[in-house]
């Protein structure tokens, strides 16, 4: 992704994982704020999940109960 990239879509959303132990909340909040600080007009819209790297497939409703409330 460059700055140019970043600022062409309308919103982008990073779902954080708390029980990551692939991504760390560390590494993947240092992502975040190197994304933002690359575009700061155009920051993520970060959203918290209580789930694992997989957690999208172990805690799908919860997922899912995200997306739909993106929308």
């Amino acid at each position: 992704m460059t700055a140019d990239d970043h600022g062409s879509r309308p919103a982008y959303t990073y779902v954080r994982l708390t029980a990551d132990r692939s991504l760390p909340l560390t590494v993947q909040d240092h992502m975040i704020r190197t994304a933002d600080a690359l575009t700061p007009h155009h920051p993520f819209d970060v959203h918290t999940l209580a789930a694992s790297h997989v957690g999208y497939f172990s805690r799908p409703r919860l997922f899912a109960k995200l997306l739909t409330s993106l929308v």
